[in-house]
């Protein structure tokens, strides 16, 4: 998230995508894979902001591949959203706004049932997104 941030997109990319096939997190068992997930995740954000909307979406299906498999909610020591496919869903809105295509954000948005949420925070942070993609459309 850091290299990221400071615009480094490449470095970025290969470290997620390095730490998501390091060996010791594939035999760590439901939160080895969980973890690995969100590094896809993270990976796919980093597509979405250099504009790569078919790597971006190509990582987010993967990373929602990842969550069905899990079969639901994985919780995570030090990640209070943990990861299922209920938070894919909430980064494909985000990831798909920073793309660039609000529509694909708002499609992404319809699917999530704002009461499944589990805190007042996640509401907000997802409410927060949709807006900004209303606003970008």
């Amino acid at each position: 998230m850091l290299a990221r941030k400071a615009g480094w997109h490449q470095e970025a990319l290969s470290i997620a995508l390095s730490a998501a096939d390091h060996p010791d997190l594939r035999s760590a068992g439901r939160a080895g894979v969980a973890a690995r997930g969100l590094l896809v995740q993270s990976a796919s954000y980093t597509l979405a902001r250099r504009g790569d909307r078919e790597g971006m979406r190509e990582l987010t299906d993967e990373a929602a591949a990842i969550a069905t498999e899990l079969g639901g909610a994985t919780l995570l020591r030090d990640h209070g959203g943990g990861f299922s496919p209920l938070t894919v869903q909430l980064h494909r809105i985000s990831a798909e706004n920073h793309a660039g295509d609000p529509q694909a954000a708002l499609a992404a948005a319809r699917t999530i049932p704002l009461k499944a949420l589990p805190s007042v925070e996640r509401r907000s942070r997802a409410l927060g997104d949709i807006a900004v993609t209303y606003d970008r459309h």
